[in-house]
């Protein structure tokens, strides 16, 4: 009986620790399941997250954009009408064309105008010069992820290969997270507007000393404009962060992206307006124009969905452009009120070369 006993007990021992692994096994299935089931809320969250803002709401920034672009160039344009003549000192109008021509912001046609017409009479080329520089740089601002002047970001390569390979929530939500973070490796925004406008008043004050502007010893021109203008700087990079911020961190279903038409494109009246003229008086069958772009004055915006090799954009908005055609008008108008003084063809090839003074227009036949 004693051993019977000892036996039974044994295994009423054995019995009891295998309840208590069980218990174990219970409370960490439990755990686990617990786990799974919060992080499999967390995926859904993280691809049903809805968009925190319409594409509406896009729109009326870039449109603001826009705007604050317009009546900033129609102020500084009129500020300096009575300064506007020949160029006094050589070296500083050759560093302002060198800026300009290697940025890009602006098409050698468009530099050649700026650097020939008489804008005393009459500054509208001067209007639309600078709203080019700015819709320029300010599409740069708007798309950026990290400010790097050159060459893609590696944040927005690795974004094209997840759009390349991952569904569209995925992606959005993978972007949306990224571009908030990557602030953190970035300097404080006060800085990173303060050296925006910096850089704008730049490219600002270099198309004015190319229309004759002097740049005084004492007071340079770029610490004039900020004077003057510094405010008005200031709200159009902060309307470019603020469009940033909104596509890149509250939008996750799609991509929006600001554009301008580029110096010598084709017309396109899907995803252009011709500022200057009424398309219609010269739109071939196709729905485009017989004439190319000068310059973009004011930001479009497309909608863009799907994987790069494949994407699709619509146009939101519209980029407001001037074609070849306004400056040939406009010369055509210096010609008829005297300005113009010299007009010469090139034998080689053709284009004719017209000046007033020191500078000259090129303009193709």
């Amino acid at each position: 009986m004693e051993a019977e006993a000892k036996k039974a007990s044994a295994h009423i021992s054995v019995l009891d620790r295998t309840i208590l692994v069980l218990r174990n096994e219970k409370r960490d299935t439990f755990a686990l399941l617990e786990t799974k089931s919060t992080e499999l809320r967390e995926a859904q969250a993280f691809l049903t997250q809805v968009d925190g803002v319409s594409d509406i709401e896009v729109v009326q920034v870039v449109q603001r954009l826009n705007s604050t672009i317009y009546q900033t160039c129609t102020s500084v344009a009129r500020a300096f009408e009575a300064q506007y003549g020949e160029v006094e000192k050589r070296g500083t109008f050759d560093r302002a064309l060198q800026s300009l021509s290697t940025t890009g912001l602006l098409s050698a046609e468009m530099l050649d105008a700026l650097c020939c017409f008489q804008h005393k009479e009459d500054s509208v080329l001067v209007q639309m010069a600078l709203q080019g520089v700015m819709v320029a740089y300010t599409r740069w601002l708007c798309n950026t992820w990290d400010f790097r002047i050159e060459g893609g970001s590696t944040f927005e390569n690795v974004y094209d290969q997840i759009r390349a390979t991952e569904p569209p929530s995925v992606a959005g939500r993978w972007r949306a997270l990224a571009r908030k973070h990557v602030k953190n490796l970035l300097s404080p925004d006060e800085q990173r507007c303060e050296l925006a406008r910096n850089i704008l008043a730049e490219h600002v004050s270099a198309v004015l000393l190319l229309c004759g502007v002097p740049q005084a010893f004492d007071k340079p021109l770029h610490d004039d404009l900020l004077l003057r203008f510094g405010v008005a700087f200031r709200d159009i990079i902060l309307l470019a962060l603020e469009f940033q911020r909104i596509v890149g961190e509250q939008i996750v279903s799609h991509d929006l992206r600001v554009f301008a038409a580029g110096a010598g494109e084709p017309f396109e009246s899907a995803r252009m307006d011709d500022e200057w003229n009424d398309p219609k008086k010269h739109a071939s069958p196709g729905g485009q124009v017989a004439d190319c772009v000068l310059s973009a004055t004011q930001l479009g915006l497309y909608a863009v969905t799907g994987a790069r090799e494949s994407e699709v954009m619509v146009a939101l908005l519209k980029s407001t452009v001037v074609l070849r055609t306004a400056l040939q008008e406009l010369w055509a108008e210096q010609v008829q009120g005297g300005s113009a003084e010299k007009e010469t063809v090139n034998p080689d090839n053709g284009i004719v070369h017209r000046g007033t003074g020191q500078h000259t227009e090129r303009e193709s036949p």
